[in-house]
C-alpha cells in the first residue's frame, strides 16, 4: 500500500529484508527509495560485471564459462607431470636382507654403489613398481580440451598470416575486429557496468554533500549545493569498441585514406591530430594546431603572426576598432608596402 495515505495500490514497492538464515527470524524492514521519489523507483547498491545474465540473481563471468576447461586442463598436465616423474625416476619393493653401503639418498646419474645380497641375484631382491609412461590418451584429451577453450575464448576464421601483404586497410581492419570480438564485448560489459557504478559514486557523494556552500553563489541560492549535483553526470570516456591499440591505428589509417580522395570533406588538420594522438605523440597540439586552438592576441601580436605566416583568431569580446586601426598603421608603414 501507499505508506502516505495507507489505500492499496496494488503495484509491489522495493525494500530490503534481512533475515537470520538459521531461524528465518526478520531482523529488519527497510525502505529501498529515496523519501523524496514520489515514483518510489528501486535504489541500486551494488553493480555487477558479468558477461552473460545468469540462472539466478547473479551473472555470469567469462572464467565461469572457460573456467572448466582450465581445471580439467589443469589436472591432466599434473597427472602427466606426475607420471613422467615417476617413470623417470621409479620407487619399489626390495628384500628385507639386501643392504645399501652408504647413505639412503637417492642414486645420482651415473652413479654405482654396493649392496649387499643375502640370497640369489639382485634382479630377485628388487621388485620396481609398475609405473607407466605418461599416456598418449591424456595428452591428446589436453589438446583437444586446449582447443575447444581457445575457439570458446577467441573467434579466428582467418589469420593475418594467411592474409596478403598487399591487402587493404579496410579487410585488415575487418579482420583484426573479428578477431578481438570476444575482448571487445568483455570491454563493452566492463564499460556500461562501470558507468553504472559512476552513478552510484555521484549519488553517494551528492547525499554526503553539505547541502549549503560553503560562500555565496553568484546568481544562485547557497542551498541549492546538493540539488546542483541531480545535473551531473560522470560516465566513462573511454571507446569500448576499439580494444587494442592497433586496431585504433588502423581505424584512422583508413579514415586518412578515404580523406586523400576527397580532401575537401575532411578536416585535415583535426584528422592528422587525433592520429598524433593515438601514436601517444607528445605536444600535438603544437605540431598541429587547430583553430580553436588559438587564444586571443593584442594587436601587436597579430601583426607578428600576420608577418610570419602563423594564423590568427579575432573573439567577439575584444576590442575589433583598435585592432583594426593597429593593422592598418601596419599596413600603410613603407616598410611593408614595399613588400
Amino acid at each position: 500500500g501507499d505508506p502516505r495515505d495507507g489505500e492499496e495500490t496494488e503495484i509491489g514497492l522495493p525494500y530490503v529484508i534481512t533475515i537470520e538464515r538459521g531461524t528465518q527470524k526478520v531482523l529488519s524492514i527497510r525502505r529501498n527509495w529515496r523519501e523524496e521519489d514520489d515514483k518510489k523507483l528501486k535504489r541500486q547498491h551494488f553493480t555487477q560485471y558479468v558477461y552473460v545474465p545468469g540462472f539466478g540473481a547473479y551473472g555470469l563471468g567469462f572464467i565461469h564459462i572457460i573456467g572448466g576447461y582450465a581445471r580439467a586442463g589443469t589436472a591432466i598436465i599434473r597427472q602427466l607431470v606426475d607420471a613422467g616423474t615417476l617413470a623417470n625416476l621409479p620407487g619399489g619393493l626390495k628384500t628385507r636382507g639386501m643392504r645399501v653401503k652408504g647413505d639412503d639418498t637417492p642414486i645420482a646419474p651415473g652413479e654405482f654403489r654396493d649392496v649387499d645380497v643375502a640370497a640369489g641375484a639382485l634382479r630377485d631382491n628388487i621388485m620396481p613398481l609398475p609405473y607407466k609412461e605418461p599416456s598418449q590418451v591424456l595428452a591428446a584429451l589436453l589438446e583437444r580440451l586446449t582447443d575447444e577453450g581457445r575457439r570458446l575464448a577467441a573467434i579466428a576464421d582467418l589469420k593475418f598470416s594467411d592474409m596478403s601483404s598487399q591487402a587493404p586497410v579496410g579487410t585488415t581492419l575487418a579482420l583484426l575486429e573479428r578477431q578481438l570480438k570476444t575482448m571487445s564485448a568483455v570491454q563493452a560489459r566492463v564499460h556500461s557496468s562501470l558507468k553504472m557504478e559512476f552513478k552510484l559514486l555521484k549519488q553517494i557523494i551528492r547525499d554526503n554533500m553539505p547541502p549549503d556552500y560553503s560562500y555565496i553563489p553568484v546568481g544562485g541560492d547557497r542551498a541549492a549545493k546538493q540539488e546542483d549535483y541531480d545535473r551531473v553526470e560522470i560516465i566513462p570516456v573511454s571507446d569500448p569498441n576499439a580494444a587494442t591499440m592497433a586496431q585504433r591505428i588502423m581505424q584512422y589509417q583508413a579514415a586518412l585514406q578515404l580523406a586523400q580522395g576527397a580532401p575537401q570533406i575532411y578536416d585535415l588538420p583535426n584528422l592528422h591530430r587525433q592520429m598524433l594522438e593515438v601514436l601517444g605523440i607528445k605536444n600535438a597540439d603544437k605540431l598541429v594546431p587547430l583553430a580553436e586552438d588559438q587564444k586571443p592576441k593584442d594587436p601587436v601580436s597579430e601583426n607578428m603572426a600576420f608577418l610570419t605566416g602563423k594564423p590568427t583568431k579575432a573573439f567577439i569580446y575584444q576590442d575589433h576598432k583598435a585592432h583594426i586601426a593597429t593593422h592598418m598603421a601596419l599596413l600603410q608603414d613603407p616598410s611593408i608596402m614595399q613588400m
